[in-house]
Formats: C-alpha cells, sequence, structure tokens
C-alpha cells in the first residue's frame, strides 16, 4: 500500500465485504480480520467502482434471449493430492499430501428448451 491508495488485494477484500453486508459492518469485519482501518466511506467508494466497472463489461448478446431461464448448481468438495519432491530411496507416498477444493457445476437452459 502507498498513501491514499489501495493495493488490488485490499480492493478485492474491501469489495468482498462491501458487496455482503453494510459498509460500517464491512469496516468492522476489515479491522477485525485485517487489523486495517478504512474509512466506511472509502469501502463505499471502492466497492461501488468495482460496481460500475462490472456494469461496463461488453458482454455479447444471446441470439435466442430467452425471458425465462431454469438454472440450477451444484457444488462439490474434490480432494486434491499433492505428491513431494522425488528423491532417491524416498517412497512418494509418504509424501503425498491431501487437501480440499471446491468444484462446481452450472446448469442453465430457457424455460422453452430442453437442451442446455
Amino acid at each position: 500500500m502507498s498513501c491514499r491508495s489501495y493495493s488490488r488485494p485490499l480492493q478485492r477484500a474491501v469489495t468482498d465485504f462491501g458487496a455482503d453486508v453494510a459498509f460500517e459492518e464491512a469496516r468492522k469485519k476489515m479491522q477485525e480480520h485485517y487489523g486495517l482501518e478504512i474509512p466506511a466511506c472509502m469501502i463505499r467508494k471502492i466497492t461501488e467502482n468495482h460496481a460500475r466497472a462490472i456494469g461496463a463489461c461488453n458482454l455479447k448478446q444471446v441470439e435466442n434471449e430467452a425471458n425465462t431461464l431454469i438454472v440450477e448448481m451444484d457444488g462439490s468438495m474434490v480432494p486434491i493430492v499433492e505428491l513431494g519432491k522425488k528423491k532417491p530411496g524416498i517412497d512418494l507416498r509418504r509424501t503425498r499430501k491431501v487437501t480440499w477444493k471446491e468444484a462446481k457445476l452450472c446448469f442453465a437452459r430457457s424455460q422453452s428448451k430442453v437442451d442446455t
């Protein structure tokens, strides 16, 4: 961070809290989680700037626009196995580490169609 500016990772955290709860509550969460005192007015400004940037994106128009979409999303935790570095005489099964990551699957279709 430099004077009167916020790094991109900090803006991401501020925007995450600012989009979820009221700006004053986001200020308290930033203090609690990161130990940073950020004014609620700056949290509002950063969050609204990112919201404007998202709205300014030019999304491709869908040829057959639907009035009603049927959407379903499901998530599941998937085990990821990471192996240590291979060294002579060391069994790699002893160096493995299992972590969990979330995988999400989304299905969307218009009300009048059966295909996605």
